[in-house]
């Protein structure tokens, strides 16, 4: 549990940080704009740096509860794999390490949407670039199998399972384990 609550924390660090590059963004694009003279409406409000990443994390935690609604159905609603994709992708765009891995889960499985497992690799590797432990595992998986489009590399796959298992992945623990007692 303590391995799992440590790569959740290492998750939302990542998270964090990447909302608080937006907001630094944005706050010099504001900064810019007031030096020339030509200050967005939007930024006319007075509106902080930090409440700008505030809004912008709140928009991506909109669009992935939308996304489930979506995928799940239920209170009256069909399920629509078609609309979850587009807004899981639209939130992976802005670098959420949850809709990218989702996407790819939903990609490489082919439910209800055209199975793409090299866009589902792409998806993987951007939420493993911000440390997701999930996603490393996945890639891993991905390499020791083979698919369609991916050659298997069995030495790519040991080496995922490795970082997998030192970001506190249980299941990449497990199979590392078993890779080395061979």
């Amino acid at each position: 549990a303590r391995v799992e609550e440590a790569a959740r924390a290492e998750a939302e660090r990542a998270e964090a940080e990447r909302v608080r590059l937006e907001a630094e963004r944005v706050e010099s694009e504001r900064v810019q704009a007031e030096e020339t003279g030509a200050v967005p409406v939007a930024f006319e409000t007075g509106e902080s740096a930090e409440q700008a990443g505030e809004e912008h994390r709140a928009s991506v935690e909109d669009l992935l509860a939308e996304a489930q609604r979506a995928e799940e159905g239920g209170r009256g609603n069909p399920k629509n794999f078609r609309e979850a994709a587009r807004l899981y992708g639209e939130a992976a765009e802005r670098g959420s390490c949850q809709a990218q891995c989702r996407l790819a889960d939903m990609l490489i499985e082919g439910r209800r949407i055209p199975r793409n497992v090299t866009r589902a690799k792409e998806l993987y590797t951007m939420a493993a670039d911000q440390g997701d432990a999930g996603a490393v595992l996945a890639l891993a998986n991905l390499y020791d199998r083979g698919a369609a489009e991916i050659r298997r590399d069995r030495a790519r796959a040991t080496s995922l399972y490795a970082k997998a298992a030192e970001l506190g992945d249980r299941d990449a623990q497990f199979l590392l384990g078993n890779r080395y007692r061979k």
